[in-house]
């Protein structure tokens, strides 16, 4: 708070002291001017972003104020449009990164054939959606060995339950079944 309070402070006396301010600048130009090269070789922006890091992160361990503050801002950014994009992205990244995302269109296609275009756990045609027979949460991939259609009421009603937990035995071993054909 100090901080701010004194920036408000100084950007007044520059507006109340416009020509003490104009020669200090004029006088000291070709000083600030170096000061800026030297500030903008790449090793100075690798030193002063490691030491901002460090900041921050000692800020998040030290000051449950900062931690309130971030976490306020956080939860705004996250609301809008870019916060949104970020969060899927940062998402796909991870995927990504685990290399649990290996399913393609033709994969897809397989799949639906394999199983009629029709949904594994009750037959029905209508919303086919991508449903993870392990679920992620549960070490489950999105592989084609993992992937099967089904209605999004019952894709919904699953969540991340075991199939074994969530549909009957005689439907299970039919799922397994046609997943044998195709995996």
């Amino acid at each position: 708070m100090q901080t701010k309070q004194r920036q408000e402070y100084l950007k007044k006396w520059r507006k109340d002291h416009p020509e003490y301010y104009r020669k200090y600048y004029l006088n000291h130009i070709e000083q600030y001017h170096k000061y800026k090269q030297k500030q903008q070789t790449p090793q100075n922006r690798i030193k002063e972003t490691n030491y901002k890091r460090k900041y921050l992160a000692d800020l998040r361990v030290n000051s449950p104020e900062y931690r309130k503050y971030k976490a306020e801002h956080d939860k705004r950014y996250r609301q809008t449009q870019a916060g949104k994009v970020t969060k899927i992205k940062a998402k796909a990244t991870r995927k990504s990164k685990d290399g649990t995302i290996s399913l393609n269109k033709k994969e897809w296609i397989i799949i639906l054939n394999a199983f009629n275009n029709s949904c594994a756990y009750c037959n029905s045609v209508n919303n086919i959606t991508a449903d993870h027979f392990i679920p992620i949460l549960k070490s489950g991939h999105t592989t084609i060995d993992n992937i099967v259609p089904a209605c999004s009421h019952c894709n919904s009603s699953k969540q991340a339950k075991m199939p074994q937990e969530w549909c009957s035995k005689e439907q299970l071993r039919c799922v397994l079944d046609i997943m044998a054909t195709y995996s």
